[in-house]
């Protein structure tokens, strides 16, 4: 706003506000003060630039690649998160996309990097017997894959008609169950993360600390 004294003037996060020099003894502008500034206006200098420790950025840029239009919510910029579980409700396997993928679409990939489950004897196992899931996964397409590898399908049907009430909800509550412990981290309860995968590595790291959690509990030795 005004020429810059040497090494005497008034910053606010390197944004010169006015030199010393330049302000009478009621504190108000002068004249010569008045004129830098209209001119610094002019010249497009009055905008904000980037500091030494804060990134320029414009509004709503927050959001990147890895969020989509949320068609729950107004379609809001977001993320969804699909988890695989065992019959106890552990998660095996996590997976975060675009608040607008379909669910049918990554059940398969969660099907396929399903760790090797170790049981009391035999080998360890390396996919379920059953696929449990809601109307999101109940696809004719995706019951068809499910049963390509020997695995029964366990699916609400998707677009039919369903009676009323629970039904697959009487055991397919451990799954809602582990997606609230997810909640429970303030870091995922919403997306803060300008990279996605550093968003699914957070998710990662609290199924790895649900499992260390479950297996305190339940006193298992690893």
């Amino acid at each position: 706003m005004a020429v810059l004294a040497d090494r005497d003037g008034l910053w606010q996060w390197q944004h010169l506000l006015a030199s010393i020099f330049g302000m009478d003894r009621t504190g108000d502008l002068v004249e010569a003060a008045q004129t830098a500034s209209f001119a610094a206006w002019q010249s497009g200098r009055h905008q904000s630039r980037t500091g030494r420790d804060r990134q320029r950025q414009r509004p709503r840029g927050f959001w990147g690649a890895h969020t989509g239009p949320n068609p729950t919510d107004r379609a809001k910029a977001g993320c969804k998160r699909h988890v695989l579980t065992d019959a106890a409700g552990i998660p095996l396997v996590v997976k975060t996309t675009p608040a607008n993928t379909r669910d049918d679409q990554v059940a398969l990939p969660l099907i396929v990097n399903m760790p090797p489950i170790a049981g009391p004897r035999g080998r360890p196992r390396t996919k379920p017997k059953a696929l449990q899931g809601d109307a999101g996964y109940g696809s004719a397409a995706l019951a068809d894959l499910v049963k390509g590898l020997g695995i029964k399908p366990i699916l609400t049907p998707l677009g039919k008609s369903r009676p009323h009430g629970s039904g697959l909800g009487k055991t397919r509550y451990v799954v809602e169950r582990t997606l609230s412990w997810f909640g429970n981290f303030r870091r995922l309860k919403l997306c803060y993360e300008r990279c996605g995968k550093h968003f699914q590595a957070f998710h990662e790291l609290a199924a790895a600390i649900i499992c260390a959690t479950r297996c305190a509990r339940l006193k298992t030795k690893f």
